[in-house]
């Protein structure tokens, strides 16, 4: 009798691991437009992934995984095409488990 319950804790245990080993955390990277959020992205996977300029570049969002970690490049918060008050709403960001603020002027 102990020893299936003991065998069963330990599937679980198991199970509960590698779930833990194989989770993607999704970090958004997010900020005004212009503030660098492409350029971090960049700097992150090491090499040119997202477009940067001095204008607004990213009207979508732009993903890139390491290390277990999905860095989402957003879109500026508050321009026309990305208005501050549906923002949060349109892009999903309730769904993902942390962010990385930017913040600078042009």
């Amino acid at each position: 009798m102990y020893i299936d319950e003991i065998s069963t804790i330990v599937a679980k245990l198991e199970q509960e691991q590698a779930e833990f080993e194989n989770a993607i955390v999704r970090c958004g990277i997010i900020g005004p437009s212009g503030s660098g959020k492409s350029s971090l992205i960049n700097a992150i996977a090491g090499r040119k992934i997202a477009e940067v300029g001095s204008v607004e570049q990213t009207m979508e969002p732009l993903s890139f995984c390491r290390d277990g970690i999905e860095f989402i490049d957003l879109p500026g918060c508050g321009t026309p095409n990305w208005p501050q008050a549906t923002y949060i709403e349109q892009l999903g960001l309730t769904d993902l488990d942390c962010f990385i603020i930017v913040t600078a002027d042009r």
